[in-house]
């Protein structure tokens, strides 16, 4: 293990982007407390030691944030000698087209990729994080504030867009400024090198179609302006980051005191 500029990364075989979202200390000195919350990219090629890991750790929840067509079609590996939690909060967002395989090839042949702007594609999926899944992120934020759930581990396919968005939000929510979100939604581009290795063989593929590396790094890397397109979304619809706590997610102030008497310290 190592700390990385607050964000403890833990080495895992075959998952993906596996860090901590702890180690960041806001303006008054606290900090997320240490094995709370974990992120990563999906379970499904989890190793033996990593699933070793994972008991080694505690988690007692594992929140998969994937649509349902990707959790039935690559479901999770989970630790067998530790009782897991496993809970489906389910963020089908419209381009799930490019994110399964068999839609890919449909979307190649009939040309539709090739007139796609992918980086238009991002920007838009993380509006709709705010104007469509509203009871989704509730959701998670309920599992999080429970204790008895905790350590939770949140995940989605490559650990970078949905889970960043939903550590984003936490962040926010406990009080952090928007440098430390930002640097902490970042780090996935440190960390994307296994799902860049996964995406190789799909990328050499899709270039008999037309598709370059570059037209579809967007899906590849995380990008500062689509996480501020979230937050200006926020601001668009509700006014203020307190109205969308309140009118979207449904979480009052002592929902707010709760998340941050149970991870902070």
């Amino acid at each position: 293990m190592r700390q990385s500029q607050g964000s403890e990364v833990i080495k895992m075989d075959s998952i993906l982007n596996f860090r901590q979202l702890g180690g960041y200390r806001d303006n008054s000195g606290k900090s997320i407390k240490e094995g709370t919350i974990f992120r990563s990219g999906s379970l499904d090629c989890a190793t033996k030691d990593d699933l070793r890991r994972l008991s080694l750790l505690g988690i007692r929840t594992i929140c998969d944030l994937r649509a349902d067509i990707e959790s039935k079609a690559k479901p999770d590996r989970l630790p067998k000698d530790s009782p897991v939690r496993y809970i489906n909060v389910s963020v089908s967002p419209k381009n799930i087209e490019y994110m399964i395989f068999h839609k890919r090839v449909g979307a190649l042949l009939t040309g539709k990729f090739r007139g796609t702007d992918f980086h238009q594609v991002m920007i838009d999926q993380y509006a709709d994080f705010v104007l469509l899944f509203n009871v989704q992120f509730s959701n998670l934020l309920s599992v999080i504030c429970q204790k008895e759930n905790l350590p939770v581990l949140i995940h989605c396919t490559g650990g970078k867009d949905r889970t960043g968005f939903a550590c984003a939000l936490i962040l926010a929510i406990l009080g952090f400024p928007k440098e430390t979100i930002q640097q902490d939604y970042l780090l996935s581009n440190e960390y994307r090198g296994g799902f860049e290795k996964r995406l190789n063989s799909i990328l050499l593929f899709m270039r008999l179609f037309g598709m370059t590396r570059e037209k579809l790094m967007p899906l590849i890397e995380v990008n500062k302006e689509f996480l501020d397109n979230s937050f200006q979304t926020i601001k668009r619809e509700y006014g203020s980051f307190k109205d969308y706590l309140d009118r979207g997610l449904a979480l009052d102030d002592g929902s707010v005191n709760c998340l941050r008497s149970i991870l902070m310290g």
